[in-house]
């Protein structure tokens, strides 16, 4: 009546290329780690570097908040966009430094 399944799980497919951009076997594990904590790193970036643009647009509608209630003035608004420009590009900036000095 009953049959065991004999399903196999798909093979997840290694990162090809690993820190320095050295190819990646499949015997060699060390390179597969490295493979692996390269990938990690630079989705970590992403991640880091998507909330702080979330963390920066979620500001500037606070301040745009308070100075369209009397409680800001321009010159402040001003300023946050600017910084929030700045801290934006340098976060890009970083993630690429990041990504390129493990490639």
């Amino acid at each position: 009546m009953s049959h065991p399944a004999f399903a196999e799980l798909p093979k997840i497919k290694a990162p090809s290329d690993g820190i320095g951009g050295i190819a990646v076997d499949d015997n060699n594990w060390l390179a597969q780690m490295g493979a692996w904590f390269k990938m990690g790193v630079t989705i970590l970036g992403l991640i880091l570097g998507a909330l702080g643009f979330i963390y920066v647009v979620s500001g500037a509608l606070q301040k745009w908040k308070q100075y369209a209630a009397g409680r800001a003035e321009i010159g402040d608004l001003k300023e946050y966009f600017i910084m929030g420009a700045i801290l934006t590009v340098f976060l890009v900036v970083m993630i690429g430094y990041a990504t390129q000095t493990l490639a």
